[in-house]
């Protein structure tokens, strides 16, 4: 079965955050007040409920969202549309979470936020991966690198941008069985975000090698990796996270048919899984406990959770989703190409014009030379 890497996304959510009244914070949006304050109350709604209902979030931050188009607000618009096409890609609905991370990338470009602009290019290699095509998805996060190391030498962005590109570089290569190569960029971000004190981007990394050490088959690595990874999950109380890292940890001990607690932990990432709502989480614990019943040949389980693990594939990989949403990938990445082309153009051109200026001031200085010379000899 597929083991399960963190892709990682930027979002940006306030920092404070204290216990709120609910009705108090609906009333407000509600009532007849400026924009940016019903945008700013959606928001904290949709931070109280980040843990309880996705569908929930989800629906407060389209609501700021419309709010923002009604007014233009680029800065709003950017924010929101990020934050959408997270949340629509870890539900599954990588065509949704497209439209919004491409909505984010014009805002960005038409505000000339470059720390943006390379966050977009992030996540747009994370939909690359989420649909298999990780040559693309290993592209664009090199793009993202190179663009935001060049922000970072003008005090643009910081450390943590630079660890999130590695993070996600590796898990490209993971992907293409560069093993090495993945170990390499995962050492670099765990390295970086250990600097940062990023706890949660710790935990991310030393999940991901402990993949590295599963795909080896050296099952001891990987399980002290996976548990040192869930035990910093579990201070942050990161329980998307944590479904994730349970259901790494239950597919080591299902590769050792260890498979009384490979079921006991995927039935513990299922519940989390449930709680958060989260697609992908649900169907490697599905695809996880199929497994595991086939190899105790109890078929009637087994065929339970196949059933289960098929309804969940066929709602993220919807044929008509999947092609329309290669159409939109396909189209993006013909316009990028089509402007650097027409950037490469533009540049040749500048080029060209100070070349050919210095040759004519050149031969002006030799003629006004060769005639200055003439005067003199007369």
């Amino acid at each position: 079965m597929r083991i399960r890497l963190f892709t990682i996304f930027l979002i940006v959510t306030n920092s404070i955050f204290a216990q709120i009244n609910i009705d108090s914070l609906q009333s407000i949006v509600s009532s007849n007040v400026a924009d940016t304050i019903k945008i700013k109350n959606l928001l904290l709604l949709t931070e109280y409920c980040q843990d309880n209902s996705k569908n929930k979030c989800v629906e407060y931050l389209n609501q700021a969202y419309t709010i923002a188009k009604k007014s233009d607000n680029k800065k709003y618009i950017s924010r929101l549309s990020n934050q959408l096409g997270r949340h629509y890609y870890y539900l599954g609905d990588y065509k949704r979470a497209l439209k919004n991370f491409l909505e984010t990338l014009e805002a960005n470009e038409s505000l000339t936020d470059e720390v943006g602009i390379a966050s977009c290019l992030n996540n747009i290699g994370s939909i690359y991966i989420g649909q298999e095509d990780y040559g693309k998805a290993l592209e664009y996060h090199l793009k993202a690198l190179n663009l935001r190391q060049e922000n970072f030498k003008k005090g643009l962005g910081d450390g943590n941008d630079i660890a999130m590109s590695y993070g996600n570089i590796g898990q490209a290569y993971f992907y293409l069985n560069n093993l090495s190569k993945a170990m390499e960029y995962y050492n670099k971000s765990i390295k970086i975000s250990e600097n940062t004190g990023n706890k949660e981007r710790v935990a991310l990394m030393l999940n991901n090698i402990g993949s590295i050490y599963g795909q080896q088959k050296k099952y001891e690595n990987a399980l002290l990796y996976y548990t040192k990874s869930l035990q910093i999950q579990r201070q942050l109380n990161d329980k998307q996270n944590m479904a994730m890292t349970l259901n790494n940890i239950a597919s080591v001990y299902l590769e050792k048919l260890d498979y009384t607690n490979a079921i006991y932990l995927f039935n513990k990432g299922l519940a989390l899984s449930k709680q958060n709502g989260y697609l992908d989480d649900l169907k490697t614990s599905y695809e996880g406990l199929n497994s595991c019943y086939l190899g105790l040949k109890d078929f009637k389980n087994a065929y339970t959770y196949l059933t289960l693990f098929h309804s969940i594939k066929d709602s993220i990989y919807n044929s008509e989703n999947s092609d329309q949403l290669n159409e939109m990938l396909t189209k993006f990445d013909t316009n990028s190409k089509e402007q650097s082309i027409k950037l490469l153009q533009k540049d040749q051109q500048i080029h060209n014009y100070f070349r050919n200026s210095i040759i004519v001031g050149f031969i002006l200085i030799c003629i006004i030379a060769i005639l200055l010379f003439s005067i003199n000899k007369m």
